[in-house]
């Protein structure tokens, strides 16, 4: 099932327009979740006032919804459903999810601060939600047909991604662009745990490496998806640099939530949480 959150504003239509033809094309359900967020007071009012029902919010929320439902059909989606849930966005799409579910949501929220380079909606809920999820980020392209683009260091995070990602580009007949980025210093080796130094040579030692590491797990992708057009890309700089370049023309790109050296407090990996405010394309996030 597709889960999209959508508030009315702006961004969330994006958001709605890409879950709705993806609905249409995998095919799969689509549940529009709209959240109804309870105001708080920090200070004493009076008596205390008993919280709406889930009836009464359905109906103060009726608008929202319907306008959602028939974009979304609007947009392609034949298996539509909504959801008004009472309580935070974040929350809202998170537990309106299970493991084999993807998450659709708009860059920024309505309420966020337009100086915001990213929605905290966004954050959190890539952060924490149990199946992928896909950032429709500001001014991406929702309309590419190019290949699905994922990021790859060998570590269980970026394999995760990749099996999203060949899954996704299987089910849409696009290709999968597998990108890994070296950098000639010091580095802990993909694979096997070596250390190699930087020295004249280190470069081409690396790059190889690198390139046997993505062959390698080109050929299990090859395995479970024999149709699939992959191509391998070993390139020398920054990783979030490297994905955002590769995603020109993408229909997305697909990163681990955290790659190696990611610490476990973190909300989100630095790599993903870069791509995620500069791609020109939707970004999908695998934890």
């Amino acid at each position: 099932m597709i889960v999209a959150g959508y508030t009315g504003s702006s961004p969330s239509t994006p958001a709605l327009e890409f879950a709705a033809k993806l609905s249409k094309s995998i095919p799969s359900p689509l549940r529009i979740v709209h959240a109804f967020d309870l105001p708080t007071m920090d200070v004493p009012m009076g008596p205390g006032i008993d919280p709406p029902s889930q009836n009464e919010v359905e109906q103060w929320c009726s608008e929202v919804t319907t306008e959602a439902e028939e974009l979304a059909r609007t947009f392609g989606a034949e298996d539509v459903s909504t959801q008004v849930y009472v309580g935070t966005a974040p929350a809202a799409l998170i537990e309106n999810a299970g493991p084999d579910d993807l998450i659709v949501v708009g860059h920024r929220g309505r309420g966020e601060l337009a100086s915001a380079l990213l929605g905290s909606v966004a954050i959190q809920v890539s952060a924490h939600a149990p199946c992928p999820v896909l950032v429709i980020t500001k001014g991406a392209s929702t309309a590419a047909v190019g290949p699905i683009v994922v990021g790859v260091d060998g570590s269980q995070q970026s394999r995760k991604a990749v099996q999203f990602a060949a899954s996704w580009a299987d089910h849409l007949g696009r290709s999968l662009t597998m990108v890994a980025a070296w950098q000639p210093q010091t580095m802990v080796g993909m694979a096997g745990g070596w250390a190699l130094p930087m020295m004249s040579d280190a470069g081409d030692q690396i790059e190889q490496a690198t390139l046997s590491m993505l062959q390698d797990i080109a050929d299990e992708v090859a395995e479970a998806h024999p149709s699939l057009s992959i191509t391998c890309q070993a390139v020398s700089g920054d990783p979030a640099e490297a994905l955002v370049r590769a995603g020109e023309g993408a229909t997305a790109v697909i990163v681990g939530s955290r790659g190696r050296g990611g610490f476990t407090g973190l909300l989100l990996g630095s790599v993903s949480h870069r791509v995620i405010h500069s791609a020109p394309v939707p970004v999908g996030i695998v934890r």
